[in-house]
């Protein structure tokens, strides 16, 4: 029996270190003391490499079965390098045969595992299974309660699985001694994951090696929770398969934490770059620092050129005058005497430019390296300002200007007020010397507008609450601009209301893209509503018209006139006509509804087409066309009504739309995992453009003037039900020779092999 290899790890959460070149959460290369004992207890070799390729940490068992050559110093020999991961297994010279895995990178070398191979049975060279099995599942038991795992042993022969308590709890399945159903396990999976589960346990029965998989499943309260899973086939003692070990690691507050931090990094990113903030760090021992794109573009360094030591930096870039001072603040701060230092410097850019930029440094020493990071920020423009900017705060003043964010001010003891330049520049306008009086600033609002805005202004004199509102401007050139505004009042020591202080900014993309929304919404409702209104019709419809072709084939039984006969005949004709493109607009209808329910089960394919091709026969004599079919025995994940479907309308057009005399070819074969059905014919073909519009509904390509019916919605039909059902539909043509359409769907899982004489149930289904 071949044990699950425990050592492996899953990726390591992003950090905020994402940003510099290190690995964040990487392991270090000689193990901690607690992960030492949980190594050690393993009956795999693990050993820790340093860069040199020479032994830096080797556990017992590596001790055990390399003696001398797993003692830290010894240089690893090349036939047992990682490189060699996933070939043949290696001989140790002992007689014992490994398999080397690489279990991936750690600070400053790799960590690798020999994992030893189950030897062939013979009368003489393996361990009695019972006292394997127990070995195994101690080992894995103490491994479990070591690193929180969650064990699960699927046993192949009676259909059941068998938790350790931490499985069970997380599922919250009271004990089963005699283990759980598949059908309960299989509740608690997440639907989308249950297909890769499936996979999963096929290519552990086929290849026999490990194999890992991350699932949802859903714990005792409902919530689904993330499990990192590796499995590996249990056999008994002639190697055929009884059971699928697997060990879990509940890895959901990992990725939770990853996607957080992945959002908040893009939103920092995206804040610094438009607000013109370059940023940088440094963790642990990497050589260089990290340098975000506006960081170099500060220093004039072009996006991912190699960035500078610190002092290179200092002597480089920083002006000359600014030296010993920036030295004396970083080294205080680089010898821990300061957690942050802030400095404005100037700096001298590749193109002689002298800029003053603010920095801002600190330090986390918090984790097991320290990280050290910063802030700068090009202030030369503060230096030119005018005498208004000066009065704003330095680095909020620049973030809000980045951001496209106007500033206004009005004193309430005097009525004046103040405009930044962005808030001309929202309006459309340069910016003016002199802030523009009441009636001016009115005139720029949109006059459907101006009576609220009128309102809003004259609160804002007077409350002391935060007002938000938002109003349209017309710009010069006539176009309109959504403007949010938000203000406050700011008080004096003795509590008066001294200044109102506010902000404008541009929201007019937020409203466009609520409208669209509203007009989607709208859309998709209306798409909807028809779809409903379609489906109740057809069934409406069908009743008295299946009453009409009733009653018709009735007359035409017991009419013996011929010309009536004729007539009944064409009413019935018509009838059938119309029913069927009744039957297609309701499942059209149904499929765009989301109401076609499918029943997913195993198809025998060769069975389905039995049953199925002898319906088109009437059809292929009356068109001439002869049927090729060639096709091996498959197995198909399918609802066998749908798929039915699919096969008559294809087939069905390929022998209406083919030549007298023509004929019709089937071919099948399997590829990755899925089932490939050609479906071939000698008719027309079609050009380009008719390719373009061949699953457009009721547009039947020119071909309704040539007297062939249908109803133009068979093929939209069929590409809709074909992605049903997980597979994809594709089509080559040339014009004269005919067309092919390909079919690709699921194969069903195939049967776990016969076991001897307790067959699994797998095996006989």
């Amino acid at each position: 029996m071949r044990s699950a290899a425990l050592c492996g790890r899953p990726s390591p959460v992003p950090h905020t270190a994402d940003i510099v070149p290190t690995e964040p959460d990487q392991p270090a290369l000689t193990p901690s003391p607690e992960t030492a004992a949980w190594l050690n207890d393993l009956p795999l070799a693990v050993l820790a490499l340093a860069d040199n390729s020479r032994v830096q940490w080797a556990n017992t068992t590596a001790a055990r079965w390399l003696g001398d050559a797993a003692r830290p110093g010894a240089a690893w020999p090349d036939h047992l390098r990682p490189a060699q991961a996933g070939q043949a297994p290696v001989e140790l010279g002992t007689g014992r045969r490994v398999q080397v895995l690489d279990l991936g990178p750690v600070d400053g070398g790799r960590r690798i595992a020999l994992e030893a191979v189950t030897p062939p049975p013979t009368a003489r060279t393996y361990l009695p299974a019972a006292r394997e099995r127990e070995q195994a599942a101690s080992q894995l038991a103490l491994a479990a309660d070591l690193a929180g795992l969650i064990t699960v042993r699927h046993d192949l022969r009676r259909d059941r699985y068998h938790f350790n308590p931490a499985g069970a709890q997380l599922l919250g399945l009271p004990p089963h001694p005699e283990g759980v159903p598949t059908a309960r396990v299989a509740a608690h999976m997440h639907p989308d994951d249950r297909e890769a589960a499936r996979a999963a346990s096929a290519q552990a029965l086929q290849d026999r090696q490990p194999v890992d998989a991350e699932l949802r499943v859903a714990d005792h309260q409902g919530r689904y929770r993330r499990l990192l899973m590796r499995g590996v086939v249990e056999t008994d003692d002639h190697g055929a398969p009884v059971a699928i070990l697997s060990v879990a690691l509940d890895i959901t507050r990992q990725r939770d934490q990853t996607a957080r931090t992945r959002d908040l990094m893009a939103r920092f990113d995206i804040a610094a770059r438009t607000a013109g903030i370059g940023y940088w760090a440094y963790e642990g021992h990497a050589p260089l620092a990290f340098w975000s794109d506006q960081m170099r573009s500060l220093h004039g360094l072009a996006p991912g050129e190699a960035v500078p030591t610190l002092k290179s930096w200092r002597e480089t870039f920083v002006h000359p005058d600014d030296r010993a001072a920036v030295r004396r603040g970083f080294d205080a701060w680089l010898a821990g005497h300061t957690s942050s230092v802030q400095s404005e410097l100037r700096i001298v850019r590749r193109d002689g430019s002298v800029r003053h930029l603010l920095t801002h440094s600190m330090r986390e020493t918090g984790g097991d390296v320290p990280v050290l990071f910063g802030i700068a920020v090009d202030i030369t423009e503060r230096r030119q300002a005018d005498e208004a900017l000066r009065r704003a705060d330095e680095r909020a003043a620049l973030a809000a200007r980045g951001a496209g964010i106007g500033t206004w001010e009005l004193d309430l003891r005097n009525g004046v007020a103040h405009w930044d330049a962005q808030m001309w520049h929202l309006r459309g306008r340069p910016p003016q010397s002199a802030t523009p009086t009441g009636p001016e600033m009115l005139a720029f609002v949109h006059p459907e507008d101006q009576p609220a805005t009128r309102r809003h202004v004259a609160a804002a004199s007077t409350a002391e609450a935060v007002l938000e509102y938002a109003f349209r401007v017309v710009w010069p050139d006539g176009s309109i601009r959504w403007l949010a505004s938000r203000s406050a009042t700011v008080l004096d020591d003795a509590g008066v209301a001294v200044r109102r202080i506010g902000v404008n900014w541009d929201v007019t993309a937020d409203r466009r893209a609520e409208a669209e929304r509203r007009n989607r919404e709208a859309a998709e409702q209306a798409n909807a509503e028809k779809s409903r209104f379609l489906a109740r019709m057809s069934h409406e419809l069908r009743t008295p018209l299946n009453a009409v072709i009733g009653f018709t084939q009735l007359l035409l039984a017991r009419n013996p006139d011929a010309t009536a006969r004729d007539w009944l005949g064409h009413v019935e004709h018509a009838g059938q006509h119309l029913l069927s493109l009744i039957n297609d607009v309701l499942d059209l209808s149904s499929l765009e509804a989301g109401d076609l329910r499918l029943t997913m089960a195993e198809v025998d394919l060769p069975t389905l087409l039995t049953e199925t091709l002898p319906l088109l026969d009437p059809m292929r004599a009356g068109h001439g066309v002869t049927l090729d079919l060639d096709l091996p025995p498959l197995r198909l994940w399918s609802d066998a009504t749908r798929l039915r479907q699919v096969l008559i309308n294809l087939v069905g057009n390929a022998i209406k739309y083919n030549r007298r005399g023509g004929q019709v070819r089937l071919r099948g074969h399997t590829e990755g995992g899925l089932a490939v059905l050609a479906i071939s014919d000698t008719g027309r073909g079609m050009d380009a453009q008719q390719l373009q519009h061949l699953y457009e509904p009721f547009n039947r390509l020119g071909v309704e003037r040539d007297g062939i019916e249908g109803t133009g919605i068979g093929l939209t039909i069929v590409k809709a039900l074909v992605s049903r059902l997980g597979g994809s539909l594709q089509v080559r043509s040339v014009v004269g020779e005919g067309s092919c359409f390909t079919l690709r769907l699921p194969l069903a899982l195939p049967p776990v092999a016969p076991s001897g004489p307790g067959e699994s149930q797998a095996a006989k289904r």
